[in-house]
């Protein structure tokens, strides 16, 4: 959506979890566009979502990604902003 189509400049997908009270998933996607290409980005961002929903990946692909968020992880885990933004995140 940004590299190959050049629709926007930045665009975010934020996902969360939680357990209590009761366990759901959930992914926030943000961007900025001109107005007049809203639909057609709207869809491009919908036409992603499917693919990611259908696809299948093998051990090493899940491996690859849990080695990359664990790392993230243990690089945020260092800094006190990350930890200041869980806290109004969580609570």
């Amino acid at each position: 959506i940004r590299q190959e189509l050049g629709e926007t400049y930045s665009i975010t997908a934020t996902p969360g979890m939680q357990k209590f009270p009761k366990p759901e998933y959930n992914i926030r996607i943000e961007w900025t566009c001109a107005p007049a290409r809203t639909a057609f980005v709207v869809q491009k961002v919908l036409d992603e979502i499917a693919f990611v929903r259908n696809a299948t990946y093998g051990p090493g692909q899940v491996s690859a990604i849990r080695a990359m968020l664990r790392r993230e992880f243990d690089k945020n885990s260092q800094d006190n902003s990350y930890f200041l933004n869980q806290i109004p995140r969580r609570y």
